[in-house]
């Protein structure tokens, strides 16, 4: 509640973050929220307003996701805050247990300390880096897209392997070498989506395009394995007949 290298009050919030689907998994800090009628800021926002002397983002019964580009942040030894007092003054100090198992939290980085999974939370809103979801509606119609582009992107593939030699279509007609190509092909979006985050802060969702491209990659392959089937099935028929006649 009180700084220790200040002589401002940090006034009580809490410091609840929420948790979503993944197994307890925390994404997002809380700016805000109702306590007995009244709304109260976490202690992530009072914090962070009290250091950037300004308020960082509206107070609101809202949530804001973490940006968690990894990075370290110094820790300092508590019988040794004077040898270090360059890392604490005129900044954010954070005080809590980094041992193993004593405060940890799952997150996209995997286990982290409590402490700093509260400095990236604070640092998200002093920085207003704050990761940007991109509305659910455009999701949807980008997953369209590149499925679409997908599905021409492997049908130019198999037009490709049907001009080679007999030789060269045996090897990159193969399911594996195709699957191969497909995954590199998934990869690349995966790649391009990372740039995004990484570069702009943009979270795009693209398992629904991804599982798509998938599904369509192995209904492709069973069809071809079914074709095979009935193709060799029918063929001793027409030997026979053949002979007979």
């Amino acid at each position: 509640m009180r700084s220790f290298f200040a002589d401002s009050l940090i006034t009580q919030g809490y410091t609840n973050m929420p948790r979503n689907i993944y197994g307890g998994m925390k994404r997002q800090l809380s700016v805000g929220c109702y306590v007995e009628g009244e709304l109260v800021p976490s202690l992530i926002k009072r914090v962070a307003d009290d250091y950037a002397e300004e308020e960082t983002v509206p107070l609101a019964d809202k949530d804001v996701r973490i940006n968690f580009k990894p990075k370290e942040y110094a820790v300092v030894p508590p019988d040794s805050i004077m040898e270090y007092r360059n890392l604490i003054e005129d900044r954010i100090v954070l005080f809590g247990a980094m041992t193993e198992e004593a405060d940890m939290h799952y997150t996209p980085l995997g286990k982290i300390a409590g402490v700093k999974l509260l400095a990236f939370a604070i640092e998200t809103l002093i920085k207003h880096n704050e990761v940007r979801e991109v509305p659910q509606w455009l999701m949807w119609l980008l997953s369209f897209l590149v499925l679409l582009f997908s599905v021409a992107v492997f049908d130019a593939y198999d037009r490709f392997v049907a001009r080679r030699s007999p030789v060269a279509r045996v090897f990159f007609g193969a399911i594996l070498v195709k699957n191969i190509v497909k995954f590199m092909w998934m990869a690349l979006f995966m790649w391009l989506s990372y740039l995004l985050f990484s570069l702009f802060d943009i979270s795009l969702n693209l398992a629904w395009a991804l599982a798509a491209i998938a599904f369509t990659v192995s209904a492709t392959n069973l069809y071809d394995l079914l074709a095979k089937y009935f193709n060799e099935k029918k063929q001793p028929k027409a030997e026979s007949y053949a002979n007979e006649k």
